[in-house]
């Protein structure tokens, strides 16, 4: 059965929630580059997004952990993840 990146069948029924999500992230000016991991499978291809709107989606989810490259931009970052 294929899914999609969300963890959902494409074209069948939506699996469940995954239970943890964990977050690879690496932080730049106008990116950050994502890499998810939902419960214990096999990471999932990484992502591009606009750094709020990676947020926006977070915000959507529950158990998010987040693994990110200390620097000056990935503390802040961090700190908005957390405040959701």
């Amino acid at each position: 059965m294929l899914k999609n990146i969300d963890n959902q069948t494409i074209g069948g029924e939506e699996k469940s929630e995954p239970e943890v999500i964990k977050l690879g992230l690496d932080l730049h000016a106008k990116q950050v580059t994502e890499c998810r991991q939902l419960d214990g499978s096999t990471p999932k291809p990484v992502q591009q997004w606009d750094p709020w709107k990676l947020l926006d989606k977070v915000e959507e989810w529950v158990n998010v952990y987040s693994c990110y490259e200390a620097g000056p931009c990935g503390y802040w970052y961090h700190r908005e993840l957390t405040a959701s």
